[in-house]
C-alpha cells in the first residue's frame, strides 16, 4: 500500500515539476524537491517505526514460547 502512494506521489510530483519547469519557475521547482526529500524520509522513518515495533513484538513472542518450552521440559523432567 505504502509503495503504491510513493509511486504515485513521485509520478505526480514528476508531472508538475516539469510543468512548473516549462514555465522556468526554478524556486518551485527546487521547493517540490524538497518536499519529495522530506516526505520520502517520513516514509522511511514510519518504516523503521514499524519495524522496530513488529521486531518488539516478536521478541515478546519468542519469550512467551521459550518460557512455555521451558516449563513442559521442566514438567517431563519431574515426571520422570
Amino acid at each position: 500500500m505504502t509503495v503504491k502512494i510513493v509511486f504515485i506521489y513521485i509520478y505526480n510530483v514528476t508531472f508538475f515539476t516539469t510543468y512548473i519547469d516549462s514555465f522556468g519557475f526554478r524556486n518551485d521547482h527546487e521547493r517540490m524537491v524538497t518536499m519529495l526529500k522530506q516526505s520520502m524520509t517520513m516514509l522511511i522513518n514510519k518504516n523503521k517505526e514499524e519495524i522496530l515495533r513488529s521486531e518488539r513484538e516478536l521478541n515478546k513472542i519468542e519469550e512467551r514460547l521459550d518460557q512455555k518450552l521451558t516449563r513442559k521440559t521442566t514438567r517431563k523432567l519431574e515426571n520422570k
